[in-house]
């Protein structure tokens, strides 16, 4: 599925995120002209393991890492970083954008 990308949102402005996938959308802080491609790869990474997985794997095994470090450690920001789907991302989003990665934000 082709996803929706909305540019300079204010969701991800509120919560001071550079991108959020709220499949089908990517949701990006930025306007279109300002993001930087590797804000793009990330999220199309996330694009990605949300369609290998399923959605409700992806969200729900995401939900699991954020409330673990909420319970262990009070730091409900690592389970947004260390999780299986940030470390991906995070290793992969250098990485140069495919061609049908292209086509997907044109």
């Amino acid at each position: 599925m082709r996803p929706i990308i909305i540019y300079n949102s204010k969701i991800t402005k509120y919560f001071n995120l550079d991108g959020l996938v709220l499949y089908p959308f990517i949701l990006i802080s930025e306007k279109k002209e300002n993001t930087p491609i590797i804000t793009l790869k990330h999220e199309l990474i996330h694009i990605e393991q949300i369609e290998r997985y399923g959605v409700f794997y992806f969200y729900y095994k995401y939900l699991i890492y954020i409330l673990k470090f909420w319970n262990e450690t009070d730091d409900i920001k690592r389970g947004f970083i260390e999780n299986e789907f940030e470390e991906e991302a995070y290793s992969r989003e250098n990485e140069h954008l495919t061609k049908e990665e292209l086509l997907l934000i044109n």
